[in-house]
């Protein structure tokens, strides 16, 4: 059934549940998971263990964000 399902392709200020952001995370070569536990804790895990390649990434994040390019 949930294969007739058309998602809105935009940017949304909306919460997205934790499954459909993974579900679409399967198509990255590569991936950082950051997040809260259902304590409230940080979870963090990244398919790769590269140290300069996830900083590079967290960096860019931050910049973007702090930018207004996520809205």
């Amino acid at each position: 059934m949930a294969d007739n399902v058309t998602y809105w392709p935009h940017p949304t200020r909306l919460p997205v549940s934790v499954s459909r952001v993974l579900d679409a995370a399967q198509t990255c070569q590569a991936v950082l998971i950051l997040g809260t536990d259902v304590e409230g804790d940080l979870y963090a895990a990244a398919s790769l263990s590269d140290k300069a390649t996830l900083l590079y990434w967290l960096e860019q994040f931050k910049h973007k964000l702090l930018a207004g390019d996520y809205g």
